[in-house]
């Protein structure tokens, strides 16, 4: 099987956190930088909560419900021409967001579209994969999964719609606004990394540099996070974790927390182009 965050804070975050706060609390710097995509004022914390703390375990506790694991499986050949066996089994596994819910129907159920990475539910340069057989589950825990279908996807982007029916209640995650991402801004990568054993872990980390098409972090991410959310700290999505940068470069150095998400302008064209609707809008 292909693989396709649990809180780990070591006391190296930890101190940078404490000493983050202090700062925060020392007065609005904003004034310190003439770039608008670097974040240097103070933090604001939601109504009712008076710590960072708290305010991160709040969106932390948003995110999770809107966070599932993906599961691929596809029809895969073996053996020789001729003597062929063909066996259905889990070709992959990925993390996806929910961004869509809709109101109950007549069977008191909800309709549910989640986001991915087109890379975790593709086999088709898989030559021992049947191609047209298609089969997607989604695990929530406790050896729990639903069935999903797949609306669409789009391979420049690495975005892929799948949509799925239940009576249980998940949250729909809602964005985050442009003028709140910005480098130096902390955020929360959840996704299933490695293994179901590690089903939604979350990391913590900070936005390290912002283009058009993507955000680079250095919240912890590995196989099996792709398709996840990236979330600021009130649990609102800031993108969608795809990539990491890993191994040495041709000179020798090794690459560090270098990781990747697709942005939320790319995300939306995307998902509103495979439904057909205008069901995301990024401001």
């Amino acid at each position: 099987m292909k693989n396709k965050f649990k809180i780990f804070m070591s006391i190296g975050m930890l101190t940078f956190l404490m000493t983050f706060m202090v700062a925060c609390d020392s007065g609005d710097n904003s004034s310190n930088s003439s770039n608008p995509n670097v974040a240097y004022e103070k933090i604001e914390l939601s109504e009712g909560i008076n710590s960072l703390e708290d305010q991160l375990s709040n969106g932390i506790e948003i995110a999770l419900n809107s966070t599932l694991c993906v599961y691929n499986y596809q029809r895969v050949r073996s053996g020789n021409p001729g003597r062929y066996t063909y066996t259905d089994q889990l070709y992959s596994t990925g993390s996806g967001v929910i961004y869509y819910k809709s109101e109950k129907d007549s069977s008191g159920q909800y309709t549910y579209r989640l986001i991915t990475n087109e890379h975790v539910i593709d086999a088709s340069s898989d030559k021992t994969v049947t191609a047209g057989y298609e089969k997607f589950e989604l695990y929530y825990g406790e050896s729990t999964t639903l069935g999903a279908t797949l609306l669409g996807s789009n391979a420049e982007a690495d975005i892929a719609v799948l949509e799925f029916k239940t009576n249980k209640e998940f949250t729909a995650a809602t964005l985050a606004k442009s003028s709140d991402i910005k480098v130096g801004k902390f955020v929360i990568a959840v996704g299933t990394p490695l293994d179901i054993e590690y089903y939604n872990t979350v990391t913590l980390g900070i936005i390290s540099r912002i283009t058009e098409t993507s955000i680079q972090h250095d919240a912890a991410i590995n196989s099996g996070n792709s398709g996840g959310p990236l979330f600021n700290i009130y649990g609102q999505l800031v993108g969608i974790n795809n990539s990491k940068l890993t191994g040495q470069t041709s000179s020798g150095t090794y690459i560090e927390g270098m990781l990747f998400a697709i942005s939320l302008s790319v995300t939306c064209d995307a998902v509103n182009e495979i439904v057909g609707n205008t069901e995301l809008v990024f401001e």
